[in-house]
């Protein structure tokens, strides 16, 4: 699974890294867009209709499933969670320690646990350090972990907080075949 976060610049970010990606990705997505409720449905739909993968909202249960892109709700926390038919979300109330909701860090950690090393984690454009407490344990897991490098990234700092524990820099229009090459399609008895 590949898990994005960003913040101030993300939407565009977003829409440079899934135009790059072919229909047939091989892994799910999940993003998290610091974005208030009621302006995330939109932004999946945006995305829906600007690439080339299925984009929705998402909805607590829903299955991470290679090919498709599930968008964080705004105003609310998701998290990965594992289960006997494999990984899914869990979307719960916007309570809790964390400054935004969705929280990159949450996403992160949760997945870090659920994904381990099957992950792959992205941190795009964005102000303050969400995000970088969760790449260090995605990579402590095993995870690959990937931020956009300060010479594209709209406002670098949580690029520039998680880059310690990064395993790759890349500027933005290099992320999204970088994720298509670390993700080919599954074959047609996989999926």
């Amino acid at each position: 699974m590949v898990l994005i976060g960003a913040s101030t610049g993300g939407p565009r970010a977003i829409v440079e890294v899934l135009s790059r990606l072919p229909e047939s990705f091989g892994a799910g997505i999940v993003i998290a867009q610091h974005m208030p409720a009621g302006f995330t449905r939109t932004f999946a739909d945006r995305l829906h209709r600007s690439c080339r993968l299925p984009v929705k909202e998402a909805a607590d249960g829903d299955p991470i499933l290679p090919h498709c892109v599930l968008v964080a709700p705004g105003g609310r926390q998701t998290s990965i969670e594992r289960r006997d038919h494999g990984l899914v979300t869990r979307v719960s109330s916007g309570s809790g320690s964390y400054t935004y909701h969705p929280s990159v860090d949450h996403l992160f950690t949760s997945a870090a646990s659920a994904a381990g090393p099957r992950a792959i984690a992205v941190v795009l454009t964005g102000m303050g350090v969400d995000g970088a407490r969760g790449v260090e344990t995605l990579h402590d897991a095993g995870a690959l972990t990937i931020v956009e490098s300060a010479d594209t990234a709209v406002i670098y700092g949580m690029p520039r907080a998680a880059a310690p524990t990064a395993d790759r820099m890349l500027r933005l229009e290099q992320i999204g075949p970088a994720l298509a090459e670390l993700c080919p399609p599954l074959p047609p008895s996989a999926e």
